[in-house]
């Protein structure tokens, strides 16, 4: 049985005045890595100590989660090849839930994340005089307009997906009257079925192809599939909503957590093997804060706690295993 950590940080600057504020300026940890790598080397230190379990236990501390595909890249590097794994499981702090509380989603838990550039190119010229060129900027606003409904009226409405346009840039704001040559129109899709990812890139193509012809500019579409959804193994999921519900009480183990259209590369890991990702609630009255914010401080009081529950929960599921043969 395996259990999983990410470890990197995020290019921010952290703003939460503690004495352990990062010292590297651009870098902090605004996803609780920090917390996480901790409670699993926690989880080793326990089961080292007692050493009370069948079978091997197998701790991972993973680099890259965001947004460079660590686990994918792990997996490629012989994760499962190299060592036998039958289950992994693992947590992320969840500054939604109270301290104490544990959150597990039945199903997909986490969507799909993919990541766009399009190149839209044009003819610069005067801003005068704009019927000289073609305008890549009244191109791009149509663009991303027309983006919008790709999940609006392409992808069934029961159907939970997300077309976000973040970024564009294109000429200078000191060229006021300067129609430039190109832009940059950037964002990011998400979803949690499989077949909408083919159906949303596809439009965006479509949409694109059209575009250029009625404004007489080209479009070209980049796009990147980065992360798959994360779906939980329900008779793992049941097996670990048994272990914290022992340890912590049933009312604080919300066994229906909501999925999110955020994204997780530990998806790579479960679609590998059965898996469980385990929501961890971080919140109190000094903790409040959201994930990827400056503000963000991981809170050190669920450590002993969670690791317990962890160590746990791979004994267990251990035992099970052993007992059955597997």
């Amino acid at each position: 049985v395996a259990f999983r950590a990410d470890m990197d940080a995020l290019p921010m600057t952290e703003a939460t005045g503690c004495p352990w504020t990062s010292r590297q300026a651009g870098l902090m940890h605004g996803c609780g890595h920090d917390g996480h790598t901790a409670w699993a080397v926690a989880v080793a230190a326990a089961l080292c100590a007692t050493r009370d379990f069948a079978g091997t236990a197998m701790i991972i501390i993973q680099p890259g989660e965001e947004g460079w595909a660590g686990a994918r890249k792990m997996i490629e590097d012989g994760l499962f090849t190299r060592w036998k794994v039958d289950e992994v499981y693992a947590g992320h702090c969840a500054p939604e839930l109270k301290a104490g509380q544990f959150g597990l989603t039945a199903g997909f838990m986490t969507s799909a994340a993919s990541l766009f550039h399009i190149d839209v190119t044009g003819v610069g010229g005067h801003g005068a005089r704009p019927h000289k060129g073609s305008d890549p900027v009244v191109a791009s606003a149509e663009l991303i307009l027309a983006l919008q409904t790709v999940v609006s009226r392409s992808i069934d409405p029961m159907h939970p997906a997300v077309v976000t346009v973040a970024s564009i840039h294109g000429g200078s704001e000191n060229g006021v009257s300067v129609i430039p040559d190109s832009v940059r129109v950037s964002g990011t899709t998400r979803c949690l079925y499989p077949a909408d990812c083919d159906v949303i890139e596809n439009r965006i193509g479509e949409i694109c192809h059209g575009l250029a012809l009625t404004t007489g500019t080209v479009m070209k579409l980049t796009y990147v599939r980065m992360y798959p959804p994360l779906s939980n193994a329900e008779s793992q999921r049941q097996a670990a909503g048994a272990v914290l519900s022992e340890l912590v009480g049933k009312d604080n183990v919300d066994m229906d957590n909501p999925a999110s259209m955020g994204a997780e590369d530990f998806s790579f890991m479960c679609n590998e093997k059965p898996g469980v990702y385990i929501r961890v609630g971080v919140r109190d009255k000094d903790h409040t804060a959201n994930l990827h914010n400056p503000h963000y401080d991981f809170n050190d009081a669920v450590l002993e706690r969670t690791s317990v529950a962890f160590a746990l929960l791979i004994k267990r599921r251990l035992d099970a295993l052993e007992g059955s043969d597997k």
